[in-house]
């Protein structure tokens, strides 16, 4: 017994060096990991500017978080190729100056000149950028081309707002350097001030990134007062700076290597789609001919309901519920599903305004009807036919026909918008359903609640599917669509669609074109 006690003794004793081994041997891998972690990610000093949609911070809560393309882009370019980019905020003259002198690494968002090329090293391009003029939208004017323009602007005096340090190509910079032109060019530090100068009075026009000008216009709802100048002022690639006082040729090899590694695996253009999608499609949904259209499409949902309401006899309230889920249901079914915060008809009561208008108007035509004993017929498989006497008249059904249709086509594009906004990736699958249900979506609930085993939308009636076909052309077109950063483009593409859809459902009504049926 004591020779096994020995032994067990000496085999605790044994295990015990071997846990102080290892600890020490923690404590050590541990600090020499960090250490070469620390080695291996490597910190760049860069610097970010006010420039919406490429830098700019966006306020969460109560915090504030550095966004934006550029940033962004940027930022997961340099990470997959070992560096970590520390942002300070600089007027972009300042950020050029610290480029030159090394007191910062890295510049995002410059066009290539030779003067840059002097002081730093330039990457491979990331993106492309086009300048635009901007000018008062009662302005007369009218330019040739770009030398007709800076002919002009000298001969008229035209003060002329640029952001200092910027470059607007070759032709437009001989004309800002020019010491006889210095007195009618006004440098400031952002586009927000030129947009300022210019409503105040203090520019006659402005140049700017077309998509930081079509921005800051939707953001601040200035479309009436300015526009964009119909010619485009200069277009070229855009790069990243190295400064030469700091970093190596193999940084930049890094980050163009990571750059072409990023667009092979589709990380790119994921990014580009997530921060440029939504601000194209947003500027073109929130103007002012969208928001027209697409009340009429709500209003002619909500007529639906009421046409419904008075051939199954339903009370006022009942015939309220049945013209607001065509007009709303859909939306409303479509944000809880993307968990959209707030959903839609919170954020502005004008929608539940139109549906309720409806309901009254309606109402009051209903009232009219029977004084003058008119007949509405309402026979869900005919054509209604208002007939007074012997006189038919088909005016009512046609009219709802066309208001509806417009309906399906606004709704489709929302669909698609908003499954950009709510980022329901991949697009090409979530905007054709988010489509479909915007579009169809109300009227299978109405239809579920008024207990009608014949739901049109899912038995045979060709309507569905209209929102789905055009949704889907939508969302590839954006999804190409999204390096290229051309609002008007996008805008184009919207119309197309709303024609697009607008049509199909008229052309299957006309031939009568019924879905698909699973039975005979």
């Amino acid at each position: 017994m004591s020779k096994n006690k020995r032994l067990s003794v000496s085999a605790k004793t044994r295990l015990l060096f071997i846990y102080i081994k290892l600890l020490i041997l923690i404590l050590i891998i541990i600090p020499a990991t960090q250490a070469l972690s620390a080695e291996t990610i490597r910190d760049l000093r860069g610097g970010w500017y006010l420039w919406k949609p490429y830098q700019y911070e966006k306020r969460v809560g109560d915090l504030k978080h550095l966004t934006g393309l550029d940033i962004k882009l940027v930022s997961t370019i340099f990470q997959n190729a070992g560096y970590r980019i520390n942002y300070d905020e600089v007027d972009w003259k300042e950020h050029q100056i610290d480029i030159k002198n090394g007191k910062r690494d890295i510049a995002a968002g410059a066009f290539r000149t030779r003067e840059r090329e002097e002081y730093a090293y330039l990457s491979e391009p990331y993106r492309k950028e086009t300048v635009a003029l901007y000018v008062l939208a009662n302005t007369k004017n009218k330019f040739k081309s770009v030398d007709d323009m800076l002919k002009q602007f000298r001969a008229n005096n035209f003060k002329l707002g640029v952001i200092d340090g910027y470059i607007y190509g070759p032709d437009c910079m001989e004309y800002i350097n020019a010491p006889e032109n210095q007195s009618i060019i006004i440098p400031v530090k952002n586009d927000y001030v030129n947009f300022d100068n210019l409503l105040d009075g203090r520019i006659d026009g402005f140049l700017v990134d077309r998509l930081v000008g079509a921005t800051i216009l939707w953001e601040q709802g200035w479309r009436n007062r300015v526009k964009e100048y119909p010619m485009i002022i200069y277009s070229e690639d855009i790069h990243v700076l190295f400064s030469k006082k700091n970093c190596s040729l193999e940084m930049v090899r890094d980050f163009n290597v990571s750059l072409s590694q990023m667009r092979e695996s589709g990380k790119y253009k994921q990014i580009f789609g997530e921060h440029i999608t939504p601000v194209l499609i947003s500027i073109t949904t929130g103007s002012r001919w969208f928001f027209v259209v697409e009340i009429i499409g709500t209003a002619a949902f909500a007529i639906s309901g009421m046409l419904l309401a008075r051939k199954e006899q339903y009370d006022i309230i009942g015939a309220f519920v049945l013209a607001a889920l065509p007009a709303l249901g859909g939306g409303i079914l479509r944000d809880l599903l993307v968990n959209r915060e707030p959903i839609g008809i919170l954020r502005t009561p004008v929608y539940i305004i139109t549906v309720f208008g409806m309901v009254i108007l309606g109402y009051i035509f209903f009232r009219i009807t029977d004084v003058l004993k008119w007949n509405l017929l309402m026979d869900s498989d005919k054509p209604f036919k208002l007939s007074h006497g012997n006189h038919k008249i088909n005016i009512v059904n046609n009219l709802y026909q066309i208001f509806d249709a417009i309906g399906l086509a606004a709704f489709t594009v929302l669909g698609v918008a908003i499954a950009i906004e709510t980022k329901s990736w991949p697009l090409w699958i979530w905007g054709p359903l988010l489509a479909m249900l915007t579009g169809a979506g109300g009227g299978i609930i109405r239809d579920i609640v008024r207990v009608d085993a014949k739901i049109a939308a899912l038995k045979g009636s060709f309507y569905p599917e209209i929102a789905i076909f055009w949704g889907l052309l939508l969302s590839l077109f954006l999804n190409w669509q999204t390096q290229r950063l051309n609002l008007y483009e996008v805008q184009i593409a919207v119309i197309t669609t709303l024609i697009g859809a607008f049509l199909m459902r008229i052309l299957a009504i006309y031939f009568n074109i019924r879905s698909p049926l699973i039975g005979k």
